[in-house]
């Protein structure tokens, strides 16, 4: 198997990753109007000791608004934060369309990750909230050499974004606290929730449709070239409709 062009955890990263790095972009939330470095905190909560940002939200402003000196990895952290349940589900659920026919499945897992940096909210306590992410693995047998991570959310920790897709080996070593209580697959009663909780919300509603709509035609099975042609039209498709349904959260319309 060619696994730059055919295998297929990673020919859905290539799109997937993408849609949702718009979908977090646009996601009509908070303004910010400051940000104080609180320094370290260790301990058991916090893994590795990172900086700590306080953020402090106001109404009035432009929403997604950013002060001018946030660094870019604060302010990209602050597009991702809170969001990794909600984005998961979504690329879980568009994956498994492709991938039901291609020998995998992928799941949503819960954990407590690690972090180079952690955001928390003004006058809130010190804390790591748990973390999602999606989990790649075949159907038939067990292969830990053809398991995949794709992690959709993973900058709000920190981390750079050419780490959301990688092998599960290297992401347990490196970004989650590898204890059996702290990692954990969604049950069924808690996806159907959050798939619940993403129909009842307007802006996500509109994403999940969304993610269906551009995909249909995608070439999963052409060459890579086909591929990246294809993403730049569903990347081109899926913006302004996403914006729209962002504008419509945020001004209480509805299509």
């Amino acid at each position: 198997m060619d696994y730059n062009t055919t295998h297929p955890p990673r020919v859905i990263s290539r799109i997937l990753l993408q849609l949702a790095s718009i979908i977090a972009e646009l996601f009509p939330r908070e303004a910010v109007d400051q940000i104080t470095n609180r320094g370290r905190a260790g301990g058991a909560q916090l893994s590795g000791n990172p900086p700590v940002y306080e953020f402090r939200t106001a109404r009035g402003l432009d929403y997604g608004e950013m002060p001018q000196h946030a660094s870019w990895d604060v302010a990209t952290a602050w597009i991702f934060w809170n969001l990794c349940e909600t984005i998961s589900w979504l690329m879980a659920n568009e994956a498994n369309k492709y991938l039901s026919g291609k020998g995998y499945h992928a799941h949503v897992i819960r954990c407590r990750p690690k972090a180079a940096l952690c955001i928390i909210k003004a006058n809130a306590a010190i804390t790591l909230p748990n973390h999602a992410f999606v989990y790649i693995v075949p159907t038939q047998g067990r292969d830990p050499c053809d398991e995949w991570i794709l992690d959709g959310t993973l900058p709000q920790f920190g981390w750079r974004l050419s780490a959301r897709f990688q092998s599960a080996w290297s992401y347990f070593h490196n970004f989650i606290v590898l204890e059996p209580i702290r990692v954990h697959a969604l049950t069924s009663r808690q996806l159907r929730y959050q798939r619940d909780t993403i129909n009842s919300l307007w802006y996500f509603k509109r994403a999940k449709e969304i993610m269906a709509e551009v995909l249909v035609g995608y070439p999963w099975d052409g060459t890579k070239h086909e591929q990246e042609e294809a993403t730049v039209d569903v990347l081109d498709q899926a913006w302004p409709l996403l914006r729209i349904a962002a504008d419509e959260q945020v001004h209480g319309r509805r299509a």
